[in-house]
């Protein structure tokens, strides 16, 4: 019985017909790579030209945006202090009036406790004058009861 094999395995190897055909083209493949490598070192300082022109761009936008940045700052800052001086005044006019209504406040306070003192003085003297009133119709309503009783007393015992 007789097996066939899936696998065929393919030789790498090239065949070389001479030394000199060989030695030829390493001499080639060598003058390809001393020309790339000529290339090469010309592309590597074309790159490093434009980085240091690209370098050179970005070190004038930085100082110029550094430029704009510390003159907005400033502005800013002066902004901000002309703001803060506008509310310090805004704040002591506020506490100006605060004041003034503070004052005019505690002069409404001083005539309200005058008034208070009027009026309970007022009021001692109607409770006063009530109280006396209240006597009086008291002895106003026991006489015109002791009147009565008198009248209809003597009026029983004939006396009128």
């Amino acid at each position: 019985m007789r097996m066939a094999l899936a696998y065929k395995p393919e030789y790498d190897e090239v065949s070389v017909s001479s030394i000199e055909v060989l030695e030829s083209n390493v001499a080639a493949v060598r003058d390809q790579f001393n020309e790339f490598r000529k290339e090469h070192k010309s592309f590597r300082e074309e790159v490093r030209a434009s980085l240091e022109k690209l370098d050179e761009k970005i070190d004038r936008a930085v100082t110029t945006l550094r430029g704009e940045i510390s003159a907005m700052a400033a502005k800013a800052a002066s902004d901000l202090k002309d703001l803060a001086t506008r509310i310090d005044g805004q704040l002591s006019e506020l506490r100006a009036e605060q004041r003034s209504m503070r004052n005019a406040i505690d002069q409404t306070n001083i005539r309200l406790d005058q008034t208070n003192a009027r009026l309970s003085v007022a009021n001692e003297k109607l409770t006063s004058v009530d109280t006396k009133l209240n006597a009086l119709f008291w002895v106003i309503g026991g006489s015109i009861t002791l009147g009565t009783f008198v009248i209809t007393l003597g009026k029983a015992f004939g006396w009128f």
